[in-house]
């Protein structure tokens, strides 16, 4: 039993550290605690490969929460899941209008990986997926 607790609180701060990494650079535009949740949720998707689930949940957070990021986020999940019809319009969106914002990959913590330490800025990362959808 305490170790299924250990077990617990470990990835729920392992997740918690992923959710810092990634913000490093929050839009203007801030949602509520509960969105950010939404986000974090939508992220752990993507760790886990459940790349339709991440389209759900971050459908809803673009929804909620139209940053740049949550665009991108979005364009990023309809990739992966094929649908490059879709993502192509959100990552010219992001390109014209992400020069100023900077990312930084996400990963999974939960296994004791070494952190990424490549940051993009989200426009130049936003192009190059469109060329990479569009084979340039």
């Amino acid at each position: 039993m305490k170790l299924a607790i250990i077990s617990t609180a470990a990835v729920s701060v392992l997740l918690l550290s992923c959710a810092v990494a990634w913000a490093d650079n929050p839009s203007p535009v801030s949602g509520s605690n509960q969105d950010r949740q939404q986000e974090l949720k939508a992220q752990s998707a993507a760790i886990d490969n459940n790349w339709n689930l991440e389209v759900a949940l971050s459908a809803q957070s673009y929804r909620k929460s139209p940053t740049l990021e949550n665009e991108f986020n979005l364009a990023s999940g309809y990739q992966h899941t094929g649908r490059a019809a879709l993502a192509i319009p959100l990552y010219q969106d992001v390109v014209a209008h992400g020069q100023f914002i900077a990312g930084q990959a996400v990963y999974d913590y939960r296994h004791g990986a070494a952190p990424p330490r490549d940051r993009y800025n989200l426009s130049d990362e936003a192009q190059r997926r469109i060329d990479q959808i569009v084979g340039g």
